[in-house]
């Protein structure tokens, strides 16, 4: 269990975030940087909403990262495709509350996974 605050909690779990995003790919990375943002967070501040920013964060960092190196296609499917503002904006928001309900759950993980170890303790 770490003694961070939870802001430097956050940025250690959105570093092994980009870190593991670049060798896997899908949501169980969301879980991982919120249950390890929660977990190295002090005991009193420690709560799932930790989990749930910092995967929030990590995920707007993904979305302007994806946004900016678009997909690979040809040239004839680029040229049929207009900006589409409204299918921009549901992708954004979607994208993020997947990400705060993905994080919050790492982080319900760790909480529960930190009383778990101080049962056990005190037993």
């Amino acid at each position: 269990m770490g003694d961070y605050e939870s802001g430097t909690a956050t940025f250690i779990g959105i570093l092994f975030g980009v870190v593991m995003f670049l060798f896997f790919d899908g949501v169980f990375i969301f879980v991982f940087v919120g249950f390890i943002a929660t977990y190295l967070t002090r005991e009193d501040d420690r709560s799932s909403s930790v989990g749930a920013i910092a995967t929030l964060i990590l995920a707007i960092i993904l979305f302007i990262y994806n946004m900016i190196m678009g997909p690979e296609m040809p040239y004839w499917i680029s040229n049929m495709l207009g900006v589409d503002m409204f299918s921009f904006v549901v992708g954004f928001l979607l994208a993020c509350f997947l990400a705060v309900c993905l994080g919050g759950l790492g982080g319900f993980l760790a909480v529960k996974a930190s009383q778990w170890g101080k049962v056990e303790q005190a037993g």
